[in-house]
């Protein structure tokens, strides 16, 4: 349940993010799937990422957007294998569920 999923068109890379499961990464190259292991980023410990938030692909990278007690904008760092924080939500201290998002290339923002 609470199963999020997004398409990266410039890798050719499905992500799949399960609440109790973590993410996933699928190669439609290689058909090769690959647990990226439980939401996490490097600069503030563990946090329940994946639990109800928004995973989006923008321009290649995988971008993770607040949840059940998660009131950060999250970027999955390829290289530490980890999330890094982008932008702490102060207005949500206890997260953000249930709502949906429009990613609008032209302008390079997202709607929520």
């Amino acid at each position: 349940q609470y199963h999020t999923i997004c398409y990266d068109d410039k890798n050719q890379l499905v992500y799949l993010s399960n609440s109790s499961a973590g993410i996933y990464k699928i190669s439609l190259i290689t058909k090769k799937v690959e647990s990226l292991g439980i939401s996490q980023w490097n600069t503030s410990g563990f946090l329940e990422a994946g639990t109800m938030g928004k995973i989006f692909c923008i321009d290649g990278e995988l971008q993770h957007f607040m949840g059940r007690k998660n009131d950060r904008h999250l970027r999955w760092n390829e290289d530490e294998g980890l999330f890094d924080v982008v932008k702490k939500f102060e207005e949500f201290p206890d997260g953000l569920m249930g709502f949906g998002m429009v990613y609008n290339h032209r302008d390079r923002e997202l709607l929520f």
